[in-house]
């Protein structure tokens, strides 16, 4: 967060607000990519969980399970984390 303390002459204004909106233009940028990875990390934490339940429930190794759901998920037409909701239920 910033401010002016200082008094502006008027030629100074456009160079003040500019400098302002990249300041905001970067703060979005970051507060997406913060919500995208917080995203990504959802939907690995669901993968993982029904990866582990799926091992627990068949046997199988953990990547035998995992490519057990990219298979559901290719034959559905739907995403891993999608595939791994309906799988981990």
């Amino acid at each position: 967060m910033s401010y002016v303390i200082k008094p502006l002459l008027s030629s100074q204004i456009p160079l003040v607000v500019d400098t302002a909106r990249r300041r905001f233009d970067r703060f979005q940028e970051v507060m997406n990519e913060a919500a995208s990875f917080a995203q990504g990390m959802e939907n690995w934490l669901a993968v993982q969980d029904a990866v582990r339940s799926i091992c627990k429930r068949e046997g199988l190794s953990e990547g035998e399970a995992f490519a057990a759901l990219r298979q559901r998920a290719e034959q559905e037409g739907v995403t891993l984390r999608e595939a791994a909701e309906g799988r981990a239920e």
